[in-house]
């Protein structure tokens, strides 16, 4: 049986190798993969394996994002940072999820799901710049 912590794990270690932005866009390029094939399969074993690769990038996303946030605010601001994540992450789902019905009611489960899979893709284009930007090398100057 698999546990989600050996992904959460499993990602965890990888974070160590790939950058977190660019693990952000590979879990976020996946999920958006895995929605759209979720929105138009008929089939419940591709729909389930669909599913899998979807929970298997969720650990990759969010670890990326708390390492962002670590990596980017200073020691004093990073509980502050997660107290305003948290509730904007959880207020704009409950959002979403209400806009998620009204459209699916307006336009069917199919177009919902593509819908949803062109947000990801947005949000992988918004992120692209900084996958493909190179960090600055620091320089460090001696004096002698």
């Amino acid at each position: 049986m698999v546990h989600g912590h050996k992904w959460g794990g499993i990602a965890l270690a990888l974070s160590k190798k790939v950058t977190p932005i660019r693990m952000l866009a590979a879990g976020m390029l996946v999920n958006a993969l895995m929605i759209s094939v979720i929105g138009f399969s008929e089939i419940l074993w591709l729909t389930l394996i669909a599913q899998f690769f979807t929970g298997l990038m969720m650990p990759a996303i969010q670890i990326s994002i708390n390492t962002m946030i670590l990596q980017n605010a200073e020691e004093s601001f990073v509980g502050r940072v997660n107290g305003i994540m948290t509730p904007l992450f959880m207020g704009a789902m409950v959002i979403m999820m209400s806009l998620a019905g009204i459209l699916k009611t307006l336009v069917g489960l199919v177009v919902s799901y593509q819908v949803s899979a062109i947000c990801m893709i947005i949000g992988v284009i918004f992120v692209l710049p900084l996958v493909l930007n190179k960090p600055a090398k620091k320089s460090v100057k001696v004096n002698g």
